[in-house]
C-alpha cells in the first residue's frame, strides 16, 4: 500500500514538475517577446516613425498627419528626421505665425518625408523668397494632380493664399476614364484609418511601419493610352479640368502654377532622357497656356543639372540609382524653380 501511494506521490510530482517547466517555458516565451518588442520599436523609432494620418475635416487634402510628431525615415529611401508642425503638414513654422502667400499641393515627392525638413521644396523656396514672400507645403503622399484638383477650392478656402497656389504632380500621361471622373465628382477620397483598433495600432512605430508596406500598395493615377493625347475626347477633357481650375483660382484671386517632374533615365552612352511621353507634355503645356496657368516642365532643368554634376534628381544611398522619390538635389532645384518663375512673373 505504502509503495502504491509513494508511485501515486511520484507521478504527481513529475506532472506538477512538467507544468511548472512549461509554464516558466511560456512566461520566458512571453518575456522575450515582450523585450523583442520593445527592442524593435525601440530601432523603429529611429529607423521608420512616421505619425499617423486622418482624415482632413475641411477637405483641402483628403487626410492629414498627426500635429507636432517627431519622424524618422531611414528606409525604404533617404535618411530624414523632423516634425510636423501644429497643421500635421512639414513646414518648418506653425500655421498661422505668418500670412500665406503661396500655397504648395502635391504629392509624396514634394511632401517631403524621404528629405530634412530644412531641405524639402518649401524650406528652399521660402529661404529664395527670404522674406519677400512666404510659401505654405499641404502637400500629401498619395495625392495625385486629380486628388489636388478635387480638393483645390477647400485647399484655397482654408488657407487663403494671397498670391498663388503651385499643385506638384509626377504622373502626367493620366488615363482619360480618371479626368472624366473628376468633371463629374466621382473621384474616391483617399481612406484614413482613423479610428478603432488600426488607429491605435498605427500609434506603434513597428505597425505602422508594416501597416505603411500595405499602404503603399495602393495605385495612384493611371497612366493615358498613346492614341488618347492625339483625340479630341481628351482635349476636350482635359481643356474642361484646367478650364475648371483655373475658374476656381480666379474665385479665390490667385494664380495657378502646374508643376510636373519626371524620372531619367540612363542612356548606354552616360547621358540621360525624360522618361515624359513627348504627347502628354504638348497637350497639358497648349492647355495650360489656353487658361493662363504656368506649366513648369522640371526635364530641361533636371537634364541640365545632370549634364553638369552628374547627380540625378531622385534616389538615395539606401535606393538603386535614380529611382524613388525627389532627393535632396531635386527638392533644391524645384524650390529654385518656383521662386524664379515667381519672380519672373512679378517684374
Amino acid at each position: 500500500m505504502r509503495t502504491s501511494y509513494y508511485l501515486v506521490y511520484m507521478d504527481m510530482r513529475c506532472i506538477n514538475l512538467k507544468r511548472t517547466k512549461v509554464i516558466l517555458w511560456f512566461a520566458k516565451a512571453i518575456v522575450a517577446f515582450i523585450i523583442a518588442f520593445i527592442a524593435v520599436n525601440g530601432i523603429c523609432f529611429i529607423y521608420y516613425n512616421i505619425p499617423a494620418h486622418y482624415d482632413n475635416l475641411t477637405n483641402a487634402t483628403d487626410y492629414k498627419f498627426e500635429t507636432s510628431k517627431f519622424y524618422s525615415k531611414w528606409t525604404p529611401e533617404g535618411l530624414a528626421h523632423g516634425r510636423t508642425n501644429n497643421d500635421g503638414y512639414l513646414n518648418k513654422l506653425d500655421l498661422g505665425e505668418k500670412e500665406i502667400n503661396i500655397l504648395f499641393m502635391g504629392s509624396s515627392h514634394g511632401e517631403g518625408y524621404n528629405v530634412n525638413l530644412d531641405e524639402n521644396i518649401v524650406s528652399v523656396l521660402n529661404n529664395c523668397l527670404n522674406g519677400k514672400m512666404y510659401a505654405y507645403s499641404i502637400a500629401t503622399s498619395s495625392h495625385s494632380l486629380l486628388t489636388n484638383l478635387k480638393n483645390l477650392d477647400a485647399a484655397l478656402q482654408e488657407y487663403k493664399p494671397t498670391d498663388y497656389v503651385v499643385i506638384e504632380f509626377p504622373t502626367i500621361n493620366i488615363e482619360l476614364s480618371k479626368i472624366q471622373e473628376l468633371l463629374q465628382g466621382d473621384v474616391q477620397r483617399r481612406p484614413s484609418q482613423n479610428s478603432g483598433i488600426i488607429a491605435f495600432l498605427q500609434k506603434i512605430p513597428y505597425l505602422r511601419l508594416l501597416y505603411n508596406q500595405l499602404a503603399t500598395a495602393q495605385a495612384t493615377e493611371t497612366s493615358g493610352t498613346k492614341h488618347e493625347t492625339t483625340s479630341k475626347e481628351y482635349y476636350a477633357a482635359l481643356d474642361e479640368m484646367l478650364k475648371s481650375a483655373s475658374e476656381v483660382c480666379e474665385k479665390y484671386n490667385v494664380k495657378l502654377i502646374l508643376l510636373h517632374h519626371s524620372h531619367l533615365a540612363l542612356n548606354a552612352d552616360g547621358s540621360v532622357h525624360s522618361t515624359d511621353d513627348a504627347d502628354y507634355v504638348t497637350a497639358m503645356e497648349t492647355t495650360c497656356a489656353n487658361h493662363k496657368i504656368t506649366f513648369i516642365n522640371m526635364s530641361d532643368t533636371f537634364i541640365q543639372y545632370y549634364n553638369d554634376t552628374h547627380i540625378l534628381p531622385y534616389g538615395f544611398i539606401n535606393t538603386a540609382v535614380g529611382v524613388g522619390h525627389l532627393n535632396k538635389y531635386g527638392h533644391k532645384l524645384i524650390g529654385q524653380k518656383i521662386y524664379e518663375t515667381v519672380m519672373e512673373a512679378s517684374q
